[in-house]
């Protein structure tokens, strides 16, 4: 039976109500302020997630709040977001680069003991024009009507929206 409108509005408002046990979740996250000189859209479903790490299971996705690897972004403006990193992902980096910082090339080397460095001491960073590009696509991604660019730059949208399936927003799916 699909549910109602009004059965709908009546969960989603239950699910802000009892929304204290995300809480525990979102402080043992890795917060990082980041800042850009690009313009960072936002949507009308601003809140994005994603996780750079193929591990699933065969029947759970690899998105949720306690899941390896997660990433999420909260925009809280045109040129900035905060960036919630996965804590275990990101002690895994940690222990990686402490037991072997010369296991990697120097490039790498380099960006691995910065990324730890900085959210180790808090440090704001900037967005490097490929993070733009991941962050602006998430947007278009998570949208469901709206997505708003401080300087209407809407190229990335457009040719994104050339594929069908990004024409409507994420919809929950019940069922197979």
């Amino acid at each position: 039976m699909i549910p109602t409108d009004a059965e709908n509005q009546v969960q989603f408002i239950d699910y802000i109500k009892n929304s204290d046990f995300m809480v525990p979740y979102l402080l043992n996250k890795k917060w990082v302020y980041h800042y850009s000189d690009s313009d960072l859209y936002i949507s009308d479903n601003p809140i994005s997630m994603q996780n750079n790490l193929k591990e699933r299971s065969e029947f759970r996705g690899n998105i949720g709040l306690d899941v390896k690897g997660i990433e999420i972004y909260f925009p809280i403006s045109s040129r900035e977001v905060i960036t919630l990193i996965c804590e275990k992902f990101f002690h895994e980096i940690e222990n990686t680069y402490m037991k072997d910082p010369a296991g990697t090339d120097r490039s790498s080397n380099y960006r691995i003991r910065n990324f730890v460095n900085y959210i180790r001491r808090r440090i704001p960073t900037e967005l490097h024009k490929e993070t733009v590009l991941n962050y602006n696509s998430l947007q278009v991604i998570y949208a469901e009507r709206y997505i708003i660019s401080e300087n209407e730059n809407f190229e990335l949208i457009e040719d994104m929206l050339k594929n069908p399936k990004l024409r409507i927003g994420p919809r929950t799916k019940v069922g197979w």
